[in-house]
C-alpha cells in the first residue's frame, strides 16, 4: 500500500513538474494582444548573419538558437539558487538564451502596453521571458537579426 502511495506521488509530482512551465509558458503568451511582426527586409547576407550574430550574441551560438524551450525557467531558477544562496559562482542562468529576441520580445511588449494585461510585474517578466523564448524558437536567426537590426535603428 505505501508503495503505491509512494509510486502515485512521483507521477503526481513528476506531471506537475511538468506541467508548470508549459502552462506558465502559455499563458504568458495569452497576454499579449498580438505578437510581434518580423522585419519587413531581410537583406542579410550570410556573412553579415554570422558577423553580426557573434558581435550581439554571446550566450547562444548561430546554430543552438533554437535550443530552448519553455523548461528553461527550471535552468534559471535553479542557477539563481545556486548563485544567491549556496554562493556557487561561475554559471550563467542566460545560457542559451537570446538577447537580440529578448530586446525583441521587451520592444514589442512596451510598444502594446502589455502592462495593462499582466497585472503586476511577475506577469510582466514571466511574459518577457515567454515571448523571447517563442521569438528564439519560431524565428529563423536571420528574421531575429533583422528585427533586431530595424528595432535598433
Amino acid at each position: 500500500m505505501i508503495k503505491k502511495i509512494a509510486i502515485l506521488l512521483l507521477v503526481l509530482v513528476s506531471a506537475i513538474l511538468i506541467a508548470v512551465p508549459l502552462v506558465t509558458y502559455n499563458h504568458a503568451l495569452s497576454l499579449l494582444d498580438s505578437m510581434p511582426s518580423k522585419a519587413i527586409e531581410l537583406n542579410i547576407t550570410n556573412d553579415e548573419l554570422q558577423k553580426q550574430w557573434s558581435q550581439n550574441e554571446p550566450n547562444v551560438q548561430l546554430i543552438e538558437v533554437h535550443n530552448i524551450t519553455p523548461f528553461w525557467f527550471y535552468k534559471w531558477l535553479s542557477v539563481a539558487v545556486l548563485n544567491d544562496f549556496l554562493s556557487v559562482k561561475g554559471l550563467d542562468p542566460h545560457t542559451n538564451s537570446s538577447l537580440m529576441a529578448s530586446q525583441i520580445a521587451i520592444t514589442h511588449m512596451r510598444q502594446i502596453s502589455a502592462i495593462n494585461n499582466t497585472k503586476g510585474m511577475t506577469w510582466w517578466h514571466l511574459l518577457h521571458a515567454s515571448l523571447s523564448i517563442y521569438i528564439q524558437r519560431n524565428w529563423s536567426a536571420t528574421e531575429i537579426l533583422a528585427k533586431y537590426n530595424e528595432i535598433s535603428s
